[in-house]
């Protein structure tokens, strides 16, 4: 009578699974960390922004894109499992809190996830998020074209597409497309 016999020993198979995983998990980064710069010039301003209607994590608001006319819209977009969209939280926190009463900017964190509301406010809490929150954002986030995130664009008063970043954001590239927009808007 014959044995079955494993063809693999229980190492190679344990080291079969390690470079397994450590190949999709090296692909998850890749994807997460998409750290391409776009500027404006590649947004092609005369294209619409897609509209939206996303309700706010807190309080039930919802919001949408023609609410918004007229001002300057900044969309972060993240997900839970992102561990770069953790890193870019105390940048947005410092640009939302410098621009928060001016009046013609919005900044909104808009989450991918599929998951329930209580995982995104917990995340939200955890990293100390002092911006608003928009949920539900994973169709915004395919219609816009984001293959990475966190994915930050920047909707002009006019409700064009007028930048994106996809990676971790520096302040003063957020600075830069604030005013670069600031000045659109002045010279009509």
């Amino acid at each position: 009578m014959s044995e079955a016999v494993c063809p693999i020993a229980p190492r190679e198979i344990s080291t079969r699974r390690a470079g397994w995983f450590c190949l999709v998990l090296t692909v998850f980064f890749l994807g997460c960390w998409a750290e391409e710069e776009h500027s404006s010039a590649h947004a092609a301003p005369a294209h619409p922004a897609p509209d939206f209607i996303l309700p706010q994590l807190e309080g039930g608001v919802v919001v949408s894109l023609e609410d918004l006319a007229g001002k300057i819209v900044i969309l972060d977009l993240w997900a839970t499992w992102c561990p770069p969209c953790a890193l870019q939280v105390p940048v947005l926190n410092a640009f939302h809190e410098a621009h928060r009463d001016e009046g013609d900017v919005v900044l909104y964190g808009v989450s991918v996830d599929q998951v329930g509301v209580d995982e995104i406010r917990d995340w939200v809490n955890e990293h100390g998020v002092l911006y608003p929150n928009l949920v539900g954002g994973d169709p915004l986030s395919r219609e816009l074209g984001a293959v990475g995130f966190p994915a930050l664009f920047v909707i002009g008063p006019k409700g064009r597409l007028q930048a994106r970043h996809e990676g971790v954001i520096e302040r003063e590239t957020l600075e830069q497309f604030l005013a670069d927009q600031r000045a659109a808007k002045a010279a009509g």
